[in-house]
């Protein structure tokens, strides 16, 4: 009899705590963000106006898809060239190896055919070196007719390219030797950055295509006139999505376009029904580098349509999707109800009802 007591002591205790178990697991879930400094907010405590911004973010990436797309290491890009054939104009820029004529009227002997050395310069009689790149030939004739005012009076300079080496024709060369024609394809290297013809190099990674055209025009046109890059997004390898727990298909997947957390459980297979859609974690990682932890009670984005909720997940995120409170249950009972009532040699069942399911022991 002390034995069964014993036992019914300890199995009374063991059903209180796995009603407690469950009861918590039913309980309403509130979608949480937790930084890495440990502050959290609540979702649905953030003003009206943020969860309106939420949804219109949310509801663009997915509709923009690949033009809200942010580039990540291993993607690849089409670049095209468009050069407006009227590009050596007056407004030309003296480069490098370019070669021109000096002519200074009634002054013979200063008059010179010049080539702009490697250091950018030219070298003038009597006067010695002075810098000539970067100049357009009207300027260049202002400048020297300044440079030999103190020895000749009422100078007329004239400067003509007679040859041009420029940067354009670098330019020109590079792209048109391309199986694209006048465009290359290229790819964002493993540190983020792309490599592209006759200037540096330029961060790509966590840029969306249009944002880094803009920033690839700006390089540009500081060194070319009539001239423009266009940009298409070939092919998406780097963003890649992790999941695991209580899901159909848990591993890593590559997303090919923008994907919320509701889009990435149903890409593998939904969740199982041991389950829980009121807790499902998301860990990532801003554009600062800074970790955060989102919990999201799907049934909110699902049942109530608080889009705010969803999130759009970064590259590497990663999603865990815990056991429902009955699961939990489940295991509480197999582990340690049943094991100690055949531990103790007692052959009695026993049986309760959660949430209208009857199990039995």
């Amino acid at each position: 009899m002390r034995n069964i007591f014993t036992v019914t002591s300890c199995l009374t205790v063991l059903i209180c705590l796995l009603f407690i178990t469950v009861f918590q697991g039913c309980s309403s879930k509130r979608t949480t963000e937790t930084f890495a400094n440990g502050q959290q907010i609540y979702i649905d405590e953030m003003p009206e106006i943020e969860k309106e911004q939420a949804r219109k973010e949310i509801s663009l990436a997915v509709n923009d898809a690949l033009y809200r797309y942010e580039l990540h290491s291993g993607d690849s890009i089409e670049v095209m060239y468009h050069i407006d054939s009227a590009i050596e104009s007056e407004d030309y820029l003296l480069n490098v190896n370019d070669e021109i004529q000096v002519d200074i009227l009634h002054h013979d002997e200063i008059t010179r055919r010049l080539k702009i050395r490697p250091d950018g310069k030219i070298t003038l009689p009597r006067k010695g070196d002075m810098l000539a790149v970067g100049l357009k030939p009207m300027e260049l004739s202002a400048l020297i007719e300044n440079i030999y005012s103190d020895i000749f009076t009422n100078l007329t300079v004239t400067t003509t390219v007679t040859k041009y080496t420029s940067k354009m024709q670098e330019l020109k060369k590079a792209i048109t030797n391309s199986p694209l024609g006048q465009a290359k394809a290229i790819k964002v290297n493993p540190d983020g950055y792309i490599q592209l013809p006759l200037i540096d190099e330029i961060k790509a990674s966590k840029l969306t295509i249009s944002e880094l055209e803009s920033s690839v025009n700006k390089l540009y046109q500081k060194q070319f006139r009539n001239f423009a890059v266009s940009m298409i997004l070939k092919d998406i390898v780097g963003n890649t999505i992790f999941v695991f727990g209580e899901v159909q298909q848990p591993g890593a997947f590559n997303a090919v376009r923008p994907m919320t957390l509701l889009q990435a459980v149903g890409r593998v297979g939904g969740i199982k029904s041991t389950g829980s859609l009121k807790e499902v974690k998301v860990l990532y990682w801003d554009k600062q580098n800074r970790s955060h932890i989102r919990t999201v009670n799907l049934y909110n984005i699902l049942d109530k349509m608080q889009l705010e909720e969803d999130i759009l997940l970064a590259n590497n995120s990663v999603i865990f999707v815990p056991k429902t409170g009955i699961s939990l249950a489940n295991e509480f009972v197999d582990q340690y109800i049943s094991k100690l009532l055949l531990f103790n040699g007692t052959s009695f069942g026993i049986s309760y009802e959660i949430d209208k399911v009857k199990f039995d022991y």
